[in-house]
């Protein structure tokens, strides 16, 4: 008891130093602890489903002409299902979906943004979804049959029960038979709204087969878990050979990958949580190790008092422990401190990193705030309470001076490394997002917005046609997707019918490459069915000089959907779905009649040309009846991620700062009054006052340089792997690393030379007379 009552005492007489310790911990904690929450609850993506160690996703990967695709997550309509009926003794259940976006409204007209997916009768039986009430099993093998989340029943039917009531989708109607339990946002399954499957395929909508549709999400369920993944995966493809026999010019391999894998195989996500987690990482060791600087720097002064204590009776464990218990009390007041402020930006802070914070933080991670805290107390109290514990009794009778700075050096050392890899990081991906914003697309979508009729009562050509003649509106076309979207596909063949390669396709109007503001390298744009244009690489791939006449192409074929068809034009290449990949041929065959969406080209200024054409819209379709999305939104939404990090480490720069701040300068104050004496020295056999912040200045950078460019090759190293994602990065990024580091050791060495103008301007003999 005295220990604490000791500590209080302490805390409540040193209370600028208790505050900055606060301050700083609070600060430094609460990211850290965020970071790693967001760390733990993504890898925790898709343990709410119910025995998920038994369910696979299945994927495919295609070859053709010798060459192969990516692994997609887009499988053959009837993949899942023959594995289920061929392989009874391996496969429990599986199921085939299809993610339709927002797509329905109430009975009145309201749009319901909730989140809607296809799928057949074995959904929640194999993805492992409580059933609230209603039959699944046999109300999803029904036309226009939904199934709704406990979330949405509270939120749209304030907890009433829904069974019977009717929604809107387009022109057709569904009825609710179900409820099912809602799901956290950690979860692959992202839909409030399950549509029965028969809704979709007994209208034509989607192909469902063996020969090409390969747009289906598709999950199993194994009987066995701890099946040989060697064995499930020959069974999988002798299923999918029987069906798909591998030809000389094409072939296709199916993948089962457990969902507890799922998130570790998207490289994005694991690049990013890897760059979190040194992030994190690196936060916690600045605070806590800026915490004991900021601590060991007041050594000279509490001394004395720590000299009372051992003549008191205390010994070397006893200060020790205080010194725990100090560390533990400013650790508690700051994470108190920090819920407080979490709680106050709560919103703000699930909005940027775009993962709710409430579950980022709730009992299931309560772990990482005891972790983190406890890893606080050992790394924050034993350093300096070791060091603490060595002072002599004598100490009470002269002052004391701490001759080893080493410990010192290492600390500010490990948080110059930490600032500069933040900084460095910070800097350069920030470059690199402003360069995917602006590179060159191949299209003008700064001018463009996407334009849906979401409304039954007003044709598409009527809507066309209001458009069109809009006096925001420069030009409008109609194409079925956008170049920021991305595409289906199709095979090309040649006179044999024999595949050459996978292209992405797509139908336009031929005004489209006048309004998406493309080039038109040769020919005309398609003015009849049976016409199309392509892009450059569509040439080299069906080994085509890329100077060929657009009618040469006239004897190359699409699928057999589309059979002969000819090139009447070709388009510089243009970026398809973002900067991710590298560029993909492209087919876009003739549409006639107008089809949402509508491409639109708007006059200058865009803004005031989107206000007055969405007010227009409202007033002639009602606000419910359309949408509009910029062209250049839907670009940059494909860059979210790096948003969200060029957010976070902003935050973490400005905690990291002020933290550094806090030990820089308390480091440097220490180390002017430890060598007082040795300046005002110098200064009596003549140095100038230069030359004594010249000395300072040197003696910080033997700690700085090294430090700065450790951590500027880590963010280097970090990035490269970041990097590799994209098909372009900006240029002479590896000078902007050396300027980061640059500036990183001039405003150091300019905080040392202004922190140090007055001891070099003091007379030496006060400083003598201090000692």
């Amino acid at each position: 008891m005295k220990q604490i009552y000791y500590t209080f005492r302490s805390l409540s007489q040193n209370k600028a130093a208790t505050t900055i310790k606060v301050l700083s911990l609070t600060l430094g904690l609460g990211m850290s602890i965020i970071l790693f929450a967001g760390i733990a609850y993504t890898l925790s993506y898709n343990k709410c489903l119910r025995d998920y160690d038994s369910i696979y996703q299945l994927m495919m990967q295609f070859e053709t002409a010798g060459n192969k695709s990516d692994i997609t997550r887009q499988c053959y309509g009837k993949l899942a299902g023959s594995l289920y009926e061929e392989l009874p003794d391996v496969i429990e259940s599986a199921v085939a979906m299809r993610d339709l976006g927002n797509c329905f409204d109430m009975a009145d007209g309201r749009n319901l943004p909730y989140f809607t997916t296809a799928a057949d009768s074995l959904f929640f039986e194999t993805m492992g979804i409580n059933v609230i009430s209603g039959n699944p099993r046999m109300d999803l093998q029904q036309n226009d049959v939904i199934y709704v989340s406990t979330r949405m029943v509270d939120e749209v039917f304030h907890g009433e029960n829904p069974v019977g009531t009717q929604l809107i989708r387009g022109h057709d109607k569904a009825t609710i038979k179900g409820v099912f339990e809602a799901l956290p946002a950690n979860c692959d399954i992202t839909c409030d709204i399950v549509l029965s499957l028969p809704s979709l395929l007994n209208r034509g909508i989607g192909y469902f087969g063996w020969d090409g549709g390969s747009g289906w999400t598709e999950f199993v369920r194994l009987k066995d878990k701890d099946i040989d993944p060697e064995r499930l995966h020959a069974l999988i493809n002798q299923v999918t050979e029987r069906h798909t026999p591998p030809a000389d010019d094409n072939s296709c391999e199916t993948f089962a990958v457990s969902i507890r894998d799922n998130i570790l195989k998207n490289s994005d996500i694991r690049h990013r949580l890897m760059i979190l987690g040194a992030l994190a990482l690196a936060l916690f060791l600045i605070t806590a190790l800026n915490y004991a600087l900021m601590s060991i720097s007041t050594l000279s002064k509490r001394a004395k008092a720590i000299g009372v204590h051992k003549c008191c009776g205390a010994d070397s464990n006893t200060i020790f422990g205080m010194f725990v218990w100090e560390t533990v009390t400013i650790t508690l007041i700051a994470l108190l401190l920090m819920g407080i402020m979490l709680g106050l930006f709560n919103d703000t802070i699930s909005e940027f990193t775009g993962d709710p914070l409430t579950e980022m933080l709730n009992a299931d991670r309560a772990w990482v705030i005891v972790v983190v805290a406890l890893m606080m107390v050992a790394v924050g109290a034993a350093i300096p309470g070791r060091l603490f514990a060595r002072v002599p009794v004598s100490q009470v009778f002269r002052r004391f001076s701490e001759r080893n700075n080493g410990w010192k050096r290492v600390l500010l050392f490990i948080e110059l490394v930490g600032v500069s890899f933040v900084f460095a990081w910070l800097c350069a991906t920030s470059l690199q997002y402003r360069h995917l914003r602006t590179a060159d697309k191949g299209y003008d979508s700064d001018l463009l917005v996407q334009v849906e009729n979401m409304t039954l009562d007003i044709s598409p050509e009527a809507v066309y046609n209001f458009i069109r003649s809009h006096q925001a509106v420069e030009g409008i076309a109609s194409s079925y997707s956008c170049p920021a979207f991305g595409y289906s596909g199709e095979y090309i063949r040649d006179d044999n019918g024999n595949i050459i390669f996978s292209s992405r396709t797509d139908d336009c109007s031929p005004n489209y490459v006048e309004v998406m503001g493309m080039t038109l390298l040769a020919g005309r744009a398609p003015q009849q069915e049976g016409e199309a244009i392509v892009n450059q690489e569509f040439l080299r791939q069906s080994g085509l000089p890329e100077n060929t006449s657009p009618t040469a192409g006239e004897g190359l074929f699409s699928n057999a959907e589309r059979g002969r068809v000819r090139i009447t034009g070709i388009v510089k290449d243009f970026n398809i779905g973002g900067f991710y990949d590298e560029q993909e041929p492209i087919i876009m065959h003739y549409i006639g009649n107008p089809a949402s969406p509508f491409t639109v080209r708007l006059k200058q200024p865009v803004n005031e040309s989107i206000k007055l054409l969405n007010e227009s819209l409202g007033d002639y379709m009602g606000n419910d009846g359309f949408w509009i999305l910029q062209v250049s939104e839907l670009g940059a939404n494909g860059y979210s991620s790096i948003k969200i990090m060029i957010f976070i480490f902003s935050l973490a720069i400005i905690i990291i700062v002020i933290i550094t701040s806090m030990g820089m300068i308390g480091f440097i104050n220490d180390e002017i009054q430890r060598k007082s004496k040795e300046i005002a020295i110098r200064k009596i056999n003549g140095a100038t006052a230069r030359e004594v912040v010249e000395l300072l200045c040197s003696n910080m950078l033997k700690t700085a340089v090294p430090a700065v460019a450790i951590g500027t090759l880590a963010a280097w190293f970090f990035q490269r792997a970041w990097f590799s994602q994209y098909s372009t990065v900006v240029s002479g990024i590896g000078l902007w690393y050396v300027a980061i580091a640059l500036l990183i050791i001039i405003v150091v060495i300019a905080v040392v030379a202004l922190m140090t103008q007055r001891i070099a301007k003091e007379n030496p003999v006060t400083s003598l007379r201090n000692e």
